[in-house]
């Protein structure tokens, strides 16, 4: 019989005593305005009932604990969340509103132990082995970013058409998930952006309203916020810094720094730039990358990297300047296997199929397009795995030359692997994310 099978019996029976000793107290009430009744026996098997009612309700709070701390969800059981009563069966959980909520409070804030119903899971997360790295994919959501007419305007509509029937992609709106990828060395957890973040006072609805996820899918991936060492960034545009700070204005990773280009910093946290600039959308871009920033930085945390840092052991930044100003990827190297982390260089497959093509948030797109086709030619030649930010989750894949381009070819996941270096280092891997000091 499995343990979980057994801990509902325990329940059901203890269940089954408090229901009875309940009776008996009516039973005695009735009998205790009865003639000749017996004052004495009657007080003293009330307080008999007394004592079985709080000994069974003790023992079913201990037996929830115990199977709690004695039988840990496995990782692939993690992304249902849900609130469980002792009263409840195991399935008949308490469920909260999420991601709703989180615009609000996340769970880990609040210190409640959420998880989700089986029909409304949160969206993915997934672990592969690099070399002799734990990595951990979670995703924050899709981005959804309009027609793809109006992100690539300078492209041949004829010949996007085409491009996007062919790889059945949508002519109608372009909608970029968002991998961020958490990889344990086994002495530090280094996380790679961050996503949209949660802050209401930002303009991150304006995506659509299906991102911000990434802090509730770590917690479900059974990696505490708090436990991040490093947060490296490719760059500073809300997607991928603004889920620094939530939307009380706190750290979300309290013990991290973050990494960052010197230029990108610079560039985006320049508050004059931000007043001269007439575009409103670009504008909100300034202000979250500053709050998000300078949040980190008031605190001592922002560590400012140049092309060839080395942010921890086997991990450097590559400076790929164009798509921002101080836009970085991360070479992530173990046991001789080398992945590239290219946050922006790539969005979409339309740009690997037509690397010279303007994306509309392009700061320098002449120099964007040159570091696209240089990376695409070192990854070929290298054959060099990529993690690609915004290609179908999990975005772990290669490129294959095709035509005038590339093609894009998904990697193998190995989906029964170990729980992670994070269990063998013993950190807090609970999986119900509590709270942090700040």
């Amino acid at each position: 019989m499995s343990s979980q099978v057994t801990y509902g019996l325990r329940l059901l029976v203890a269940r089954l005593v408090i229901l009875a000793a309940v009776a008996v107290l009516v039973a005695f009430g009735l009998l205790a305005g009865g003639p000749g009744a017996r004052w004495d026996v009657i007080w003293a098997a009330f307080g008999i009932v007394c004592v079985l009612l709080a000994a069974t309700v003790w023992y079913m709070l201990a037996v929830h604990r115990t199977a709690a701390r004695s039988e840990p969800r496995k990782p692939e059981d993690a992304s249902a969340w849900r609130v469980e009563s002792w009263w409840r069966h195991p399935g008949a959980a308490t469920v909260e509103a999420l991601p709703e909520e989180l615009a609000k409070e996340l769970p880990w804030q609040r210190g409640h132990h959420v998880r989700r119903p089986h029909h409304e899971r949160l969206p993915g997360w997934t672990r592969f082995s690099h070399g002799a790295l734990d990595c951990t994919v979670v995703s924050d959501g899709k981005l959804e970013m309009g027609s793809p007419y109006d992100n690539f305007p300078d492209a041949d509509p004829a010949e996007m058409d085409s491009i996007l029937a062919r790889n059945y992609l949508s002519r109608s709106e372009v909608r970029l998930p968002q991998n961020l990828l958490v990889v344990d060395t086994g002495e530090q957890l280094v996380l790679f952006d961050t996503g949209l973040g949660t802050d209401p006072e930002l303009g991150g609805r304006s995506f659509g309203g299906q991102a911000g996820r990434a802090a509730a899918v770590m917690c479900a991936a059974g990696i505490e916020p708090g436990d991040i060492d490093v947060v490296a960034l490719t760059h500073a545009h809300p997607d991928h810094c603004w889920g620094l700070v939530d939307g009380h204005g706190r750290r979300v990773f309290p013990h991290a720094r973050v990494a960052i280009s010197g230029p990108d910093f610079d560039f985006w946290t320049d508050r004059s730039r931000e007043e001269r600039e007439p575009n409103p959308a670009l504008r909100e871009y300034f202000r979250g990358a500053r709050h998000n920033l300078v949040t980190y930085a008031d605190a001592d945390r922002v560590d400012r990297i140049a092309d060839g840092s080395e942010i921890v052991p086997g991990v450097t930044a590559l400076s790929t300047s164009g798509h921002s100003p101080g836009h970085m990827l991360y070479k992530i190297t173990s046991q001789d296997q080398t992945m590239l982390f290219w946050g922006d260089l790539c969005h979409h497959q339309l740009l690997l199929q037509r690397p010279d093509w303007r994306f509309q948030f392009d700061h320098d797109p002449t120099a964007a397009s040159a570091q696209r086709r240089r990376v695409y030619e070192m990854v070929d030649r290298d054959r060099t795995a990529v993690f690609a930010y915004h290609f179908p989750f999990p975005g772990l894949g290669h490129l294959r030359p095709d035509g005038e381009g590339y093609a894009w070819l998904p990697a193998d996941i190995e989906l029964n692997l170990p729980a992670s270096n994070m269990v063998k280092q013993s950190r807090r891997m609970t999986y119900l994310c509590t709270p942090t000091d700040r």
